[in-house]
This record gives C-alpha cells, structure tokens and sequence, in this order.
C-alpha cells in the first residue's frame, strides 16, 4: 500500500512539473509575442497591389522577424519629422532602399563595448536612420575634434549649447521632438531602436533608476538628464579622457569662434550627475518592458527658457549591449540589392 501511495504520489508531481513547463512555454511565448521591437513600427498603407507604388511610400514598408533578428524596410521617406537627428549630414538625391537589421534578443556587453557606427546609429520608428552626427566633420579635417553638429546648427533655442552666430542661415526644426520634449503626461514612447537592440524612448521615464533613486524615491514621472558636462578648459589641448595631443593636434582655443561645446570632445562623463549612464541610458520598466530592459533615452536639460536637448542627446560613443563587428556592419544597408 506504501508503495501504491508513493507511486501515486510521484505521478502527482509529475503532473505538476509537466503543467509548470507548460505554463513558463506558454509565458515565453506571450512575452515574445510582445515583442516591442516588432509592433512600435510606423507601417505605410501598402500600395493596392502596385509594387512600384508601394517602394516609395513614407514609413515602414516592412517588418520581419527572423531567429535571431529584426529586420526592417524603408524607402527613407516619412511624414514624422523627428528633426535633425534623421537628417543626413549630405543628402543623396536618389531612391533609398533601406533595410535595418537589429537583434531579436539583445544581451548586455560584458567585455569591450562597440563603437558606433559613424555613419548611422540605429532606426527612429518612422523607418528613418539615426545619423551620427558627432563624426561627420571635423576642425581642420583631421578627426580628432568633432563638431557637435546639433548644437552648431542651432542659436541655443532648441540645445542647451547652441550659440547664435552670425553665419547661421537656417532655423533649427525639432520636428516631432518639441512635443516629446514638453509632454510630461506620461512616459515617453519609443521613438527608435539602436542597433544593438535596445529601444531609445522620449525625454519621460519613471525615477526607478539607480541614480534617480538618490533624489527621488517615490517612483513619479522624471525628465532622464544626461551625465555629461562641459568640461572646464579655456585650452583644447587633451581628450576627455586625458589623452595628451600633440601641438599639431591642438584644437582651437576656446574663444567667441569656438566656444565650449563646439565640440564633441568638449564634454566629459560624469557617473551619477544624472539619470543616464556613459552610453546615455539606464535600467528602466517601462509600459513596453514591464519586466523592466535597459533603455537610451532622449536627453534633454530644463531651463528658465524651457527645457532643451542635451549632450549627448540619444546615443553616445558606444553601444550599451553585445554586438559583434560583423553584425554591426550587417545592420545598416542601402540598395536595391539590401540583402
């Protein structure tokens, strides 16, 4: 009779197991059928059956996911401008066949975190490329001081070191960014994904990071503030890292020409003098993650003027998660033949 009970016993448990690995697959599945990175997508009416239309329509063309990726097509043409940051620094005048492939599953770097591209950083969700555009010019052509191109683009209405200057010819456009940056109704939506993996959100998040934690607990709606500052030099003599340059790799002095935050190497990193990490995000929940993901953000600095978009803005020098050299080239392609 032991024995019987025992048996009995055992088939219970087993019974239980089998229902627990169902419920944790069915679990798995629900959370990957959430997939933020394959339903945030601004998809296009496709063209009734006409191919040549449906090529050259605004938005997202398509979305596929693959085992380990998603892949995302676009002709580089949107209604919903998120200003200077989908812009190229030299526009081609021709048709662009976009395809942006990021990962499916992204994991945090543990090793030696990968430079981003310098051409272009990741996909807003319009199907427009995130340019880079802390590497596209330089003084003297020499690559090693690196104008911040939205920040010289602008009189300091829409950056916090933007400067008026005589020979600037156009207005700055923030596009759909305005409204993000003073919607304080709730958290910010995803405005794009790095290639990487991770999603970039708005200038709103919850204060549930590690640093905001330090100034405020109770969890409210928080503008994320960039941990990056101006350095105080009056001589562009060395990096931000302490690099010593040779007299012939100076930068220019800081004068009225060339104030600080002219360039890209004018700033520095600071751990905990905001809400944002070195690659310009944090650890966060949010409505998409509730589980909770890392995040890079859309940093942004309030003033007495309103609140405008701070350095780094979205992406920094590196990428937060793992990404490997070829995967990395493999992200970004343009051509009728983007395979």
């Amino acid at each position: 009779m032991r024995a019987e009970h025992k048996s009995d016993g055992c088939r219970v448990s087993s019974i239980w197991f089998v229902w627990l690995i169902l419920f944790v697959c069915l679990a798995t599945l629900h959370v990957r059928a959430q997939e933020p990175a394959s339903t945030a997508w601004i998809v296009s009416a496709r063209g009734a059956g006409n191919e040549r239309l449906a090529r050259v329509l605004p938005e997202v063309h398509s979305v596929l996911r693959t085992d380990r990726s998603i892949e995302v097509r676009s002709a580089g043409i949107s209604l919903h401008y998120l200003g200077p940051f989908q812009t190229p620094v030299a526009p081609a005048e021709r048709l662009h066949q976009f395809l942006f492939r990021i990962p499916r599953y992204p994991a945090t770097e543990t090793g030696v975190h990968l430079s981003v591209r310098p051409d272009v950083l990741g996909v807003f969700v319009n199907g427009m490329p995130i340019y880079n555009q802390f590497e596209a010019a330089s003084y003297q052509g020499q690559n090693l001081w690196h104008f911040d191109l939205i920040a010289s683009g602008d009189d300091g209405t829409w950056t916090a070191n933007g400067h008026p200057q005589a020979e600037l010819d156009h207005s700055f456009a923030p596009g759909l960014l305005e409204k993000l940056i003073a919607d304080a109704s709730g958290h910010s939506p995803i405005i794009g994904f790095a290639f990487d993996g991770y999603p970039i959100y708005g200038p709103w998040a919850f204060a549930n990071t590690a640093n905001a934690a330090k100034s405020d607990a109770s969890g409210l709606l928080r503008r994320m503030r960039s941990s990056y500052r101006l350095r105080a030099i009056k001589r562009r003599t060395h990096w931000p890292d302490g690099t010593a340059l040779m007299p012939g790799q100076y930068g220019p002095d800081v004068n009225e020409q060339y104030p600080l935050g002219t360039f890209v190497e004018d700033y520095e990193y600071v751990a905990g003098i905001g809400d944002l990490d070195e690659f310009n995000g944090c650890f966060v929940k949010t409505p998409e993650y509730p589980g909770g993901t890392y995040a890079y953000f859309l940093a942004t600095e309030a003033g007495n003027a309103g609140a405008r978009l701070a350095f780094p803005y979205l992406l920094a020098h590196r990428y937060f998660g793992c990404l490997s050299e070829e995967d990395l080239n493999a992200a970004f392609q343009d051509g009728e033949n983007a395979q």
